[in-house]
This record gives C-alpha cells, structure tokens and sequence, in this order.
C-alpha cells in the first residue's frame, strides 16, 4: 500500500460475518445478518482506515409477487445498523466520516437476487460532530 505522495506503509484486514435466511413461506422468508470488521494500516501513511466496524441487518422478503413478464419480484423492507471504530479519530473527524449509521429501507428482488433495486433513507452521526440524513436508490445487476 502506498499514499499518493510516495509513502509505503500495509494494510491487513478481516471480517467475520453470519447470514441467516429461512425458506420462504406462506409469510415470507426472514434474513439477519450480523458482521465485524478489522482493519490494520502500518508504515509511513494515513491511519484514517484502522479500525473495525459492526453491522446488523434484518430484512422480511414479502411472499406476494408483484409483475410479470420477466420483471417479476417481491419487496423486501429492511432495518441496517453500522458502526465504525476508527483508530485515529483526529483523521476521521477531519474528514468528516461517519461513526454510526442506520438505515431503514425497501428492496425490489427480482428472479431470486440476481436483479435488485434497493431504495432507503438513512441517517449518520459523523465523527467531526453533527449528522447527515441520507436517501439513496441503486440497482444490482448479476449476470
């Protein structure tokens, strides 16, 4: 790993995460998700990187399909929760990253998750102090 101005330094990281879905039934089908994350950085470049992170994530796939003629699917609303525990604050804060953040949110899962479009509100505390509300739309494409 190397900064922009010439600087050599490493990085190392590991994540341990838990996936928990059920079959689909006549009410739906559950998932939870539960994650940790570690980051190292050594040498001679910026530590606003180093840490570790949490996530928590519950989502309720609907049974109801909706549409037809190769854009069918279901909705799936979802609660996410993450929180970073950054190293060196000092950088963190200075660029303003976020600490926590949790999002509340609904996806349209289209031909069993290769196709998404995921639509969510969210809000962050940032390091630096204050807060950010978010409302974000994106679509997964898997071929």
């Amino acid at each position: 790993m190397s900064s922009a101005d010439g600087r050599v330094g490493s990085f190392f990281g590991w994540n341990l995460d838990f996936l928990l879905e059920n079959k689909m039934t006549a009410y739906g089908s559950g998932t939870f998700e539960a994650a940790y994350y570690r980051y190292d950085v050594g040498g001679d470049v910026a530590q606003d990187v180093a840490g570790s992170a949490y996530l928590l994530f519950a989502g309720w796939l609907l049974p109801q399909q909706i549409g037809c003629e190769g854009f069918c699917g279901r909705f799936r609303p979802y609660a996410r929760y993450q929180w970073y525990d950054r190293a060196d604050y000092a950088v963190a804060a200075g660029n303003e990253d976020p600490r926590e953040e949790w999002d509340l949110g609904a996806q349209f899962v289209i031909k069993g998750h290769n196709a998404r479009i995921d639509t969510y509100y969210g809000h962050q505390e940032l390091d630096g102090g204050g807060h950010d509300n978010l409302f974000r739309t994106g679509v997964q494409l898997i071929f």
